[in-house]
């Protein structure tokens, strides 16, 4: 039988409750290679414009501006884009609301494809394993009607009876951000799991609770991308980023757009002095 462990946190590391924003970058950059095919032919980009795809990813601009260069740091190349902050996208002024009712179910199929068929039940894996990231826990926190909604239409376009939410015992927020909404909902229901350490990997999970074949994971991040494609026809063009840690006395949830330099939002939002050391990506499977 194997054996869970649970890992202590250090409660002076917990953010505060509130989000910062920090969407105006001068600037972002976003990976690329000198093999990239470009597939805009303009210098002049709005929000959302389709840009190219590298490494299995398809890359749109998350502001308006105008493409600058390619610049290197360190072992990797960048597509500079320099911000007008006009935030100008291609769809402002256009109501969608009728056309996002209208074709839901269409554009629900168009996306997963055959992703749900023969599925009996779908499972939001809504846990986070890195013990200080709370970048999922807001997620729910703020969009948790939305998430909901999608995972709800879905569960109607493929027939699909019940709807399950898995969450940590230790993530009192996500758990009342969803309950607050759930009562809408007598087809979903929350699973309060023990916090053990590793849980929300997909494989663990299956095995712990013990999922078969007719049960489709997903990622809370995942259905958050979905709801941006398919209900607000947009791209998403920021992410939560979790700052934490011994060497802060602010620690924070910041917003920011996708491919603002990690030095920007540092000096934006926080203040560090002396010595200190930093993990990207976590600190048990981030690297320093």
């Amino acid at each position: 039988m194997k054996k869970y462990i649970t890992i202590l946190k250090d409660p002076s590391w917990k953010v505060q409750s509130g989000v910062t924003k920090f969407l105006t970058p001068n600037a972002v950059y976003l990976p690329i290679d000198e093999n990239v095919l470009l597939l805009f032919q303009k210098k002049k980009v709005y929000k959302g414009d389709l840009l190219y795809e590298f490494a299995g990813k398809t890359y749109f601009s998350p502001v308006s501006g105008s493409v600058e260069n390619i610049v290197h740091r360190k072992d990797q190349m960048y597509l500079k884009i320099k911000n007008n902050f006009h935030e100008d996208d291609h769809f402002k002024g256009e109501n969608t609301t009728i056309l996002v009712i209208n074709d839901l179910k269409k554009k629900i199929k168009d996306y997963y494809k055959d992703a749900f068929i023969h599925k009996k039940e779908i499972i939001l894996n809504g846990m986070e394993d890195e013990p200080y990231l709370a970048n999922t826990t807001f997620l729910h926190k703020f969009y948790a009607r939305e998430i909901l909604l999608l995972l709800d239409a879905i569960a109607n376009t493929y027939e699909i009876p019940s709807i399950r939410i898995f969450l940590k015992e230790t993530d009192r927020e996500s758990i009342e951000s969803f309950e607050s909404v759930l009562n809408t909902y007598p087809n979903i229901s929350l699973s309060i799991l023990p916090d053990y350490y590793l849980l929300g990997k997909s494989f663990i999970l299956k095995e712990y609770a013990q999922l078969d074949e007719k049960s489709l994971l997903l990622k809370t991040e995942d259905v958050f991308l979905a709801y941006y494609d398919i209900v607000k026809l947009r791209k998403r063009d920021f992410l939560f980023v979790t700052m934490t840690g011994d060497a802060l006395q602010n620690p924070q949830v910041v917003q920011v757009k996708i491919g603002t330099p990690l030095n920007d939002v540092m000096n934006e939002c926080l203040n560090l002095q002396g010595d200190y050391t930093i993990f990207v990506n976590g600190l048990m499977m981030g690297k320093e």
